[in-house]
């Protein structure tokens, strides 16, 4: 509890240091520029800080209690001698592994609370302790069929990992952890981007897209000005873009009209299903977003009722899009319904295709000369609005890889602690293996093998375990809290090099900190034993 305290006052003090300076230095969106302008105040929340550092403290009498636990199980007689003694394994914990596997299944099938992935996150907590109790179990087997190697140094290594699996066992839980939530985020993250690099190519499709309000869809431009564009020679075809705010209910946020051309190229570009066009005069239909759908209990084919141009209009809802830009929901109305409704002929934004040979420069420069005077307009070509948004998506999650290093770090402490430990109660052992012909740094190549073998096995199951998370990061989490349906995207770099780090910094953290348990002489070693 002392301990925990502590360590909670000073994370507590650290942490709001790093979260002020973090939020002075790139503001609230974390540098994606959606609040840019607007100051941030640093506003801690008190009960939420003491109710982490509660639960700090709450873990580590836990894990105090469960070392007393595995200690005073020792025998007395095995406890007085001065030697490298087992952690002793919790007994069943195979079957409480499986029992918290089996618990996290019908939690994914829990519906949102209040707008939270609940189920899914209590499914995630339940299948990480799935996989710290497997370790114990999992290691075991694993170590068994593993062949002895060639290398004595090696076979050393390998034989110690196994006579220790208790030990072994506490190391490898905390990359466990680490790695599979590393590995979880990794491939969400990867895969949200690569889902929405696809939704931009597909939707993103003209040349040159002009806005007539850069903060918002205040602007608007008339049906002459429109016309105007049309005819110059450097525009070959135009689409215009208007935008409404649809109030269903005061208690909710508004969804957002698109009315624009719809034809089978933009139905392909929203990814919508189904992607056939509904026959003519069938009446006004609208394509709905994951969002609405979800939102509003909307499905494909069913009648619904819209508040368009301030009266009710009846519509059919043609199909489901993908849209990753509205959170609360967005409906596509083809642009001739929408002006036969409304008798509004404005539009909001343009998006240009542009003759050949003529550039997006060229194409600003007619349009601004056919408009003398239409102020605030906005310019930009397909390839930087493409960049602009994947970069703030970039910037976005930059923070994620932040927090997983941290995480990272967090594992390896656990890892480079234990081995410490262990190290420094095998002094003696050090020292026969001097008088054996072993140098200095045989033993600190054993160490590091040793560290390797333990983040090796961690890294294998936290991979098998962080693809588990991810899919319930995909499938649940993301779709409960987003309403967004993205397809997972395997990074294979990233998670190789996120892998292969994490063994060799176990390696290296495990080198380093039995290296102090080296440094007497292999003569004063031994004669502890006299």
């Amino acid at each position: 509890a002392l301990l925990g305290a502590l360590g909670a006052a000073l994370g507590t003090v650290l942490g709001a240091a790093a979260s002020r300076a973090l939020l002075a230095r790139v503001g609230a969106d974390l540098g994606a520029g959606y609040f840019s302008g607007h100051g941030v105040a640093f506003s801690p929340d008190p009960r939420a800080l003491a109710a982490i550092a509660l639960l700090a403290i709450g873990m580590s009498m836990a894990a105090a209690l469960r070392v007393a636990w595995a200690v005073g199980r020792i025998p007395v007689a095995e406890g007085l001698r001065d030697r490298a003694i087992d952690i002793s394994v919790a007994p069943g914990s195979a079957r409480y592994a499986i029992g918290f596997a089996l618990l996290g299944a019908p939690l994914l099938l829990a519906p949102p609370v209040g707008g939270l992935p609940l189920g899914g996150y209590a499914a995630i907590a339940a299948w990480l302790a799935a996989a710290v109790l497997a370790v114990a179990p999992v290691c075991r087997a694993l170590l068994r069929r593993w062949r002895s190697p060639r290398s004595p140094i090696a076979d050393l290594a390998l034989a110690q990992v196994r006579h220790l699996p208790g030990h072994l066992a506490a190391s490898v839980a905390g990359i466990v952890v680490s790695a599979s939530l590393c590995v979880a985020m990794a491939i969400l993250v990867f895969s949200f981007r690569a889902s929405l690099e696809d939704w931009l190519g597909g939707i993103v499709g003209a040349d040159l897209y002009l806005r007539t309000a850069s903060g918002g869809n205040t602007g608007y431009l008339s049906a002459a000005q429109q016309q105007a564009i049309e005819r110059l020679p450097q525009v070959r075809a135009s689409e215009p873009l208007r935008y409404d705010r649809l109030v269903l209910d005061p208690r909710s946020e508004p969804l957002t009209l698109i009315a624009r051309p719809v034809d089978a190229r933009i139905l392909a570009g929203f990814q919508a299903e189904p992607r056939a066009l509904p026959p003519p005069g069938a009446g006004p239909h609208v394509w709905i977003s994951e969002a609405a759908r979800d939102l509003e209990g909307w499905k494909t084919g069913e009648r619904i009722v819209l508040p368009i141009a301030g009266r009710a209009t009846p519509v059919r809802v043609a199909g489901i899009i993908r849209d990753f830009a509205r959170t609360w929901g967005a409906v596509v109305m083809p642009l001739e319904d929408y002006r036969r409704i409304t008798g509004d002929a404005s539009a909001n934004d343009m998006a240009l295709h542009l003759a050949p040979g003529v550039d997006a420069a060229q194409a600003e420069s007619a349009i601004r000369a056919a408009l003398p005077g239409a102020t605030g307009l906005a310019f930009e070509d397909a390839a930087s609005l493409r960049r602009r948004s994947l970069d703030l998506f970039d910037r976005t999650f930059a923070v994620t890889y932040a927090l997983e290093a941290i995480a990272i770090a967090i594992g390896l402490a656990g890892i480079t602690s234990s081995f410490a430990a262990l190290a420094w109660s095998r002094r003696r052992e050090f020292g026969v293996l001097r008088f054996l012909g072993l140098t200095r740094g045989d033993i600190l190549r054993l160490l590091a093998l040793e560290g390797a073998a333990a983040g090796a096995l961690g890294a294998a199951l936290g991979l098998v375990s962080g693809i588990m998370i991810s899919f319930v990061l995909v499938r649940v989490v993301n779709r409960q809290s987003f309403h967004w349906s993205i397809e997972v995207h395997w990074p294979i770099a990233a998670l190789a090099v996120l892998l292969a780090a994490i063994v060799g910094l176990s390696a290296l953290g495990a080198r380093a900190s039995g290296a102090l348990a080296v440094r007497r002489e292999a003569v004063a070693a031994v004669k502890d034993d006299a």
